[in-house]
């Protein structure tokens, strides 16, 4: 199995979006991560052992830490040095109770297997060329009967197009699975598939990971198109969300258990 991402080129990223700022979901700008969190919430979080794989600088698990202190305990595994060390910053100044390991995930320390009761991930395997070995890596660290939430990128959309076309490198550290593929690595990982579904209507907004600065081309489209997405997130956070269509939605999301009779 090949990593298409190394922990220097983590912490390089870390190193050029270093903030520490809490997230705030009252701002329309941020529609997208409402909608995630709403999601994740949906898994029923209170009571449980709560762990994100690739939680480095993760601004939605300090706040689902904020949302349910005292009712669960939350926990991030990442293997990038930098992201660990934000983590615990953005934790301190939040002032919330998040657990951080330092570890590989098909290497994690004994303590962390069969752990936790919901192992979530936002865009990790879709960088290990096997699919179904990183999500039984995942698998490893849940408990029986547990949840494995995992969204990736939707690279066979539009959003995957131009990523192609403004920063072939970007482009190439990710698998571009489709929902077919995405549900065939969970099947081969011993995990049985609850839900599956693409998250948000759109967010050109992540292509800003494609761009070192103004002057790269195609920068000028990317500032349209996330004035786009803003546009239709003021509207949506007011009169409901748009339909999410596998062309444009950002996102692919699975929601998997590792029920007995998934074994």
């Amino acid at each position: 199995m090949k990593h298409l991402t190394t922990s220097d080129f983590w912490d390089r990223g870390y190193a050029r979006a270093a903030s520490v700022a809490p997230l705030d979901l009252a701002d329309y700008r941020r529609y997208g991560e409402r909608r995630l969190v709403e999601v994740l919430e949906e898994l029923e979080l209170d009571g449980k052992r709560v762990l994100e794989v690739g939680a480095g600088n993760s601004a939605v698990l300090t706040l689902l830490a904020r949302r349910h202190a005292g009712r669960a305990r939350f926990a991030g595994l990442d293997y990038a040095p930098a992201g660990c060390r934000l983590l615990e910053e953005r934790a301190r100044n939040e002032g919330v109770e998040v657990a951080v390991y330092q570890h590989d995930l098909f290497n994690p320390g004994p303590e962390l297997r069969n752990a936790f009761d919901v192992v979530f991930s936002l865009g990790v395997v879709e960088h290990f060329t096997d699919l179904a070995a990183a999500l039984a890596a995942k698998r490893a660290l849940t408990a029986p009967g547990g949840r494995v939430f995992t969204l990736i990128p939707n690279m066979r959309g539009i959003l995957g197009a131009l990523t192609r076309r403004y920063n072939r490198e970007i482009y190439e550290r990710h698998v571009p699975h489709d929902m077919a593929s995405l549900l065939r690595g969970h099947a081969e990982a011993g995990l049985k598939v609850e839900r599956a579904y693409h998250l948000c209507s759109n967010n050109f907004g992540v292509l800003s990971i494609c761009f070192q600065g103004p002057e790269a081309r195609g920068f000028g489209t990317y500032k349209w198109l996330s004035r786009l997405t803003k546009a239709v997130w003021y509207t949506e956070s007011r009169v409901g969300e748009l339909p999410a269509h596998p062309l444009v939605s950002p996102y692919l999301v699975v929601v998997s258990t590792t029920a007995t009779d998934a074994r």
